[in-house]
């Protein structure tokens, strides 16, 4: 059911067929290819692949069709693996720390995505395609290049968390009205100079984080009575304290 074997020196796969297998651990080893005998491990759940060097993977990672969490955490990935997009079963990826630049409109096809891990990359735009991934509830978009957002993240109305900072971004959503469940934002240090329009109505909201950007005049006039609204509501709200005095 389970095979472990983190914290080795691997460099090469060649995998036999293990159809009952359901999780796969590889982390901390040195392997720079993932094989078109992926295909083997029909039965895998969960594959857990941190701290390697991948750089490549066969798109027969396609056939697990019954992968539910993905994790490529600190490896060499210039681009989502195609294979990955055809994954019908998958929840969760994580695909922090790579040097990832675009993302594939076919990311409409993982319908089952609850969380996506972008954080840590160089992407510099994300698709309109986005926007359909219908159970998405966390999205990480942290430390990219990112300039804007799609405008049809406002159909994500299942999401609980967005944290998009660190990025070049000039400015959020158009309304954020439509995340009635997001419950943690962060859009610190970035480009932002006029405050998003529905900071006050995010009925679930627990977590602001807006330090380090460009506020207009405008904006820094709204910031101090809208923080003083979210914080009686108990909301941990984070902004430079010369905004609020």
């Amino acid at each position: 059911k389970q095979l472990i074997l983190n914290n080795h020196a691997i460099t090469k796969l060649e995998i036999p067929a293990l159809p009952q297998l359901e999780k796969l651990e590889l982390t901390r080893n040195k392997i720079e290819a993932i094989p078109e005998s992926i295909r083997n491990l029909s039965g895998l759940k969960q594959v857990t692949l941190n701290y390697n060097a991948i750089k490549s993977v066969d798109p027969a990672i396609a056939n697990l069709v019954k992968l539910e969490q993905l994790s490529f955490y600190q490896n060499k990935l210039t681009a989502i693996p195609e294979g990955v997009y055809k994954l019908p079963a998958l929840r969760e990826i994580d695909l922090y720390h790579n040097e990832i630049d675009r993302v594939g409109e076919q990311i409409s096809q993982l319908k089952n995505l609850e969380i996506l891990y972008l954080s840590h990359n160089k992407i510099l735009s994300l698709p309109m395609a986005l926007g359909s991934l219908n159970n998405l509830r966390e999205l990480y978009l942290s430390d990219n290049k990112l300039l804007e957002l799609p405008a049809t993240v406002n159909q994500l109305h299942n999401l609980k968390v967005l944290r998009a900072n660190n990025n070049r971004l000039l400015q959020t959503p158009d309304s954020l009205t439509n995340f009635a469940l997001l419950e943690n934002l962060d859009i610190s240090g970035n480009q932002i100079s006029e405050l998003p329009i529905g900071l006050d109505n995010l009925p679930q909201l627990k977590i602001l984080v807006m330090v380090n950007n460009p506020w207009d005049e405008s904006s820094r006039n709204q910031i101090p009575p809208l923080i003083r609204t979210l914080r009686n509501k108990a909301v941990i709200v984070h902004v430079e304290e010369r905004l609020v005095e």
